[in-house]
């Protein structure tokens, strides 16, 4: 629990920067999905971003090195490199720009079939979601299926869409459960860890 300055503190810093993840930038949800996607062996993946890697980065960023926030340089391109050696099976690169990725630039990405997207404002997430839904390839229809991840201290969400002809068969046509946990803790048993709620 927080003391009452640090309370009012924390306040006044998400007050001035209300979108702005308090917690290393958010590069854990984005570096952590790169490693998972190119440890499964996909045939490539594109890295975006836009900002330069700062040593508040290095805190959840274990592809930075201390020189990456030194020169400023690009997270994406800072990362591919150390990226690119957890499997010589998947072609990785690194696409930097001056701004968020605008629907142009992912559309021009020809084999592109999935965007997972974090750290983006909502209205940029929805149009590279329009853009995603909208891509054809000669005359079909194929939309580039959308992820979107975000975690901010303690709270995390996702968004996908995966297309009008994408179908989830409900088994029981229950609404799913939602709660919220009122304690959270964990223990620590031959080295995994067991999260409860």
């Amino acid at each position: 629990m927080l003391s009452r300055p640090a309370a009012t503190a924390e306040r006044r810093k998400i007050e001035r920067h209300p979108l702005e993840p308090h917690h290393h930038h958010g590069t854990t949800i984005k570096h952590s999905s790169a490693k998972n996607v190119i440890l499964a062996g996909v045939k490539a993946v594109v890295l975006h971003d836009h900002r330069p890697a700062t040593h508040r980065d290095l805190g959840a960023n274990f592809y930075l090195a201390p020189g990456d926030a030194e020169a400023g340089r690009n997270r994406a391109e800072a990362c591919r490199a150390r990226l690119a050696e957890l499997n010589v099976a998947v072609h990785v690169s690194a696409l930097a720009t001056e701004g968020p990725l605008a629907p142009e630039q992912l559309l021009a990405l020809e084999d592109c079939d999935v965007l997972v997207l974090t750290e983006a404002a909502t209205a940029d997430a929805v149009r590279l979601d329009d853009a995603c839904r909208s891509r054809k390839v000669g005359e079909n229809p194929s939309p580039i299926a959308f992820i979107r991840a975000d975690a901010r201290g303690v709270f995390a969400s996702v968004f996908t869409d995966f297309g009008d002809s994408f179908v989830v068969d409900d088994v029981d046509g229950e609404e799913p459960a939602t709660g919220i946990g009122e304690e959270l803790g964990f223990f620590c048993l031959d080295s995994l860890f067991f999260f409860f709620f």
